[in-house]
């Protein structure tokens, strides 16, 4: 099998990892023809494990950048570990690649299949039907998840607490409310009768 020099354009997404995502890029070719399917994949690890692989059509420097139409395909199917979980197509709408996602089980092996199920190009008289890459990725058996957050608390303005009295029964609560006052503060008292005035009788 020939190393080809240039590196096809999805599989420069392998250069991107994190630290809880495994990425994964195990191609194996189906048959030795120039028309074929690129696939890669990764796993990503939160609450669940998901697996997410992106599919796209092969490409030549010497070929495709004057001819799209043969990096077109109107049927690619996705199968996983031999059964089918997705179709899609090649096309310059979509970039000649399409991509999906399925949960996976902690500590299983998955082979994702990317397969040209008709001919290549818009009218399908290009190459053959059957070319396949396949890429190999393995769930972890344990991970860390995800640190949690915890929402903000809220403190009433001027870190004080409206305070609330309970009243007996049958009658209504009242609620203070601490004020900040300045000032004199004067309290004026009932007014009393002057002293030796009569008191107004009407």
């Amino acid at each position: 099998m020939q190393t080809r020099k240039r590196t096809p354009g999805i599989l420069k997404l392998a250069l991107i990892t994190a630290v809880t995502t495994a990425l994964v890029v195990v191609g194996l070719p189906g048959t030795a023809g120039a028309h074929h399917p690129e696939i890669v994949a990764e796993v990503e690890c939160t609450d669940v494990i998901t697996i997410t692989y992106i599919t796209e059509a092969w490409e030549d420097d010497r070929r495709t950048p004057n001819n799209p139409n043969l990096r077109h395909n109107n049927l690619i199917s996705i199968t996983v570990d031999g059964v089918e979980i997705a179709t899609g197509a090649f096309t310059p709408e979509n970039n000649f690649m399409f991509s999906g996602s399925f949960q996976a089980e902690p500590g299983k092996t998955y082979t994702i299949r990317s397969t040209a199920m008709v001919r290549w190009g818009v009218n399908e008289d290009v190459g053959q039907p059957g070319e396949w890459r396949e890429v190999t990725v393995e769930a972890p058996l344990t991970w860390d998840a995800p640190p949690t957050t915890t929402p903000p608390t809220t403190t009433a303005p001027g870190g004080t607490t409206p305070s609330t009295t309970v009243a007996p029964s049958g009658s209504t609560p009242t609620t203070t409310i601490p004020t900040d006052v300045e000032g004199e503060i004067t309290e004026s008292s009932p007014a009393q009768p002057v002293p030796g005035q009569p008191e107004f009788t009407g």
